[in-house]
């Protein structure tokens, strides 16, 4: 006797299945999409982990807790630029690597880690700010040695319109005194 039930489900068209595409024994939660194993894990995985399970194992909590947050392991090379480097010999590198290729302070700078690299950029601002400071210092010698050459052919200009000057009245009073001269002996 075929009432509509089958394995507890009952259907709209009657087949008894209980997932309704009319197929007989198709698995209802396989129908759905979901599978009759475990339920799945709800924790998203990186594709690649930092360290593999024996390496795990091998590592004290202290260990993982000292590593930087952005250090990757995988990267990490026997000179890893930056990694446990003092502010000290960071800023002799970054004075070192400042005379180097692109190229070079390129790698150094995709090996710092993020204490490092806010190291460096305090040092980028303070090279900014010398830069700046010696750039606002020959402009203001600048401005100091127009004003002093300005002074210098203000000086000029007056000693020369003095005598000048002076050059004129000794001109006029010669004009003066030459026809008082030539008047006196006309009349």
């Amino acid at each position: 006797m075929n009432d509509g039930f089958h394995n507890g489900a009952v259907n709209g068209n009657g087949n008894g299945n209980g997932n309704g595409n009319g197929k007989r024994g198709a698995n209802p939660a396989a129908a759905q999409g979901f599978s009759s194993q475990s339920p799945p894990d709800k924790k998203r995985r990186r594709s690649t982990l930092d360290y593999d399970d024996m390496a795990l194992n091998n590592m004290s909590y202290a260990d993982l807790l000292n590593e930087p947050f952005d250090f990757d392991p995988s990267k990490a090379s026997p000179h890893h630029a930056g990694h446990g480097a003092g502010a000290g010999s960071l800023n002799a590198k970054l004075e070192q690597y400042r005379h180097q290729s692109t190229k070079e302070q390129r790698y150094l700078f995709q090996n710092l880690s993020v204490d490092d690299w806010e190291v460096a950029g305090d040092w980028f601002a303070d090279q900014f700010v010398d830069i700046m400071q010696r750039l606002r210092d020959a402009r203001r010698n600048k401005r100091q040695l127009m004003q002093d050459f300005e002074d210098e052919a203000a000086g000029r200009e007056e000693a020369v319109r003095l005598r000048s000057e002076a050059i004129d009245r000794k001109l006029v009073k010669m004009r003066y005194d030459g026809q008082r001269v030539v008047g006196s002996h006309e009349g």
